[in-house]
C-alpha cells in the first residue's frame, strides 16, 4: 500500500488509519477501523471494531428518488416486495438451484402484492435467466445494464414495504437495514463437492476472504434487523446507531497522539 510506504519514508511518524481489514501486517497500522463481517483478533490495542459498515444512502438522494418513481411506482400492488440480487461470492455460488430456491421462497412471501426483482453488476448471466424464468405473474424484473438512468434501485429503496437481499451483498443489506424497514436475507448455500470444501478450508486457515458472511447475517439477526429469508417479515424496534462518530474520535485521537 502507498500509505505503508509513506509511513516508512518518514521514518515512522506517520500515522494509518485504515477502514477496513489489512491483508497483514496488524502492527504496520496504528488503527484498523472495522465492522462485524470481518474476522479479526480482538485483543489488539489497534482495532476498532463497529457494527455496520460506514456506508448509507444520503437522504437527499432517496428524496429525489422518490419524486421520481412515485409516478411509475404507484400504481403496483401492494406491499411492494422488493428482491435484491447479488452473485456469486467465494464457495457460495449463485448458481440455478440458489436461484430456483430464492425464488421459490421470495414467491411466497410476496404472494400478495408486487414482486419486484433486480440484478446487480455481479449477478451472472445465467442466474439472470432462471430469475426470469422463475418470475410470478404479480413479478416484475429490472436487469442490471451499466449507466442507466432507469434504474430503479433507489426508486425502490425509497418507496419499497419490505426488501430481500441475497446474503453476499453486505452493501445492499447495510443500505437497506439503515432505512429501518422489514428487511430478509436469502443466504447463498455453500458450495458441494471437492471445489467447495477446498474454498472453506482455504478462508478457515486465513488465506481467503476476511468476511465472515454467516457472522454477518447473525449479528443482523440478533439486532432485530433482518430475518432469514422464510421467516415472517418483521418491522425493526430501532435503526442501526451511526458509528461514524465512534470512528471520528477514534482517529482525532489517534492523530493528537504522540
Amino acid at each position: 500500500m502507498a500509505a505503508l510506504w509513506v509511513k516508512e519514508q518518514s521514518g515512522g511518524r506517520t500515522k494509518i488509519a485504515l477502514i477496513g481489514k489489512p491483508k497483514a501486517c496488524f502492527d504496520q497500522f496504528n488503527l484498523v477501523i472495522a465492522a462485524a463481517h470481518y474476522r479479526l483478533p480482538e485483543d489488539r490495542s489497534n482495532v476498532l471494531r463497529i457494527g455496520l459498515p460506514l456506508v448509507e444512502v444520503p437522504a437527499d438522494r432517496l428524496d429525489c428518488a422518490r419524486r421520481d418513481w412515485t409516478p411509475r411506482l404507484q400504481d403496483l400492488a401492494r406491499p411492494l416486495t422488493v428482491l435484491c440480487f447479488g452473485g456469486s461470492t467465494g464457495a457460495r455460488p449463485l448458481d440455478r438451484p440458489a436461484v430456483q430456491n430464492i425464488m421459490q421462497n421470495a414467491c411466497k412471501a410476496a404472494s400478495s402484492g408486487t414482486l419486484y426483482a433486480l440484478t446487480s453488476r455481479r449477478t451472472p448471466p445465467s442466474a439472470q435467466s432462471e430469475i426470469k424464468a422463475q418470475l410470478p405473474p404479480n413479478g416484475r424484473l429490472y436487469s442490471w445494464q451499466q449507466q442507466d438512468s432507469e434504474n430503479p434501485y433507489l426508486g425502490l429503496l425509497a418507496l419499497g414495504d419490505r426488501f430481500i437481499v441475497t446474503g453476499d451483498s453486505i452493501s445492499m443489506l447495510v443500505e437497506i437495514a439503515r432505512l429501518g424497514k422489514p428487511l430478509a436475507i436469502a443466504a447463498l448455500p455453500p458450495e458441494g463437492g471437492f471445489r467447495g470444501l477446498a474454498k472453506r478450508l482455504v478462508s478457515h486457515l486465513g488465506r481467503g476472504p476476511a468476511r465472515d458472511f454467516d457472522l454477518f447475517h447473525r449479528y443482523l439477526y440478533d439486532q432485530g434487523w433482518a430475518v432469514p429469508l422464510g421467516k415472517e417479515f418483521v418491522a425493526p424496534a430501532s435503526l442501526p446507531p451511526d458509528d461514524r462518530e465512534i470512528a471520528a474520535a477514534r482517529i482525532r485521537r489517534l492523530m493528537s497522539s504522540d
